[in-house]
């Protein structure tokens, strides 16, 4: 677990680094892409192989992580019609920073569950 908060430490770090130069922001969002990929997998595996394992408050951050990944889906799915709209600001939190936000809240989780398996 120590391993997989490290690498989604250093993904989430390299996103918002990109995202915070101006040259390279562009790339900023493909690496926003390539992280929400590499988080679903780790998420996955935990919620399937180590659900029994985890505890009772860990497996609450779980739930929500997940009900934020659907908001998330649901919520990028739906931007396509405010953006006809001409409501480029909320599709642009629809798109980015909401997602992102719930980045940081699964490297939060990934911390919060190698805390726990270092008491067991």
């Amino acid at each position: 677990m120590k391993i997989l908060h490290i690498i989604n430490s250093l993904a989430l770090g390299i996103t918002l680094i990109l995202y915070c130069t101006v040259i390279y922001f562009i790339y900023g969002m493909y690496a926003q892409l390539f992280l929400g990929a590499l988080q679903l997998i780790p998420a996955i595996i935990i919620s399937l192989f180590y659900r029994k394992k985890l505890i009772s408050k860990t497996k609450k951050l779980l739930i929500i992580y997940w009900l934020n990944v659907l908001l998330c889906l649901s919520l990028v799915y739906t931007s396509r019609h405010y953006d006809n709209f001409g409501f480029q600001f909320l599709s642009l939190v629809l798109l980015f920073i909401y997602p992102i936000s719930t980045a940081c809240y699964f490297v939060y989780l990934t911390y919060i569950i190698n805390k726990s398996f270092k008491k067991i």
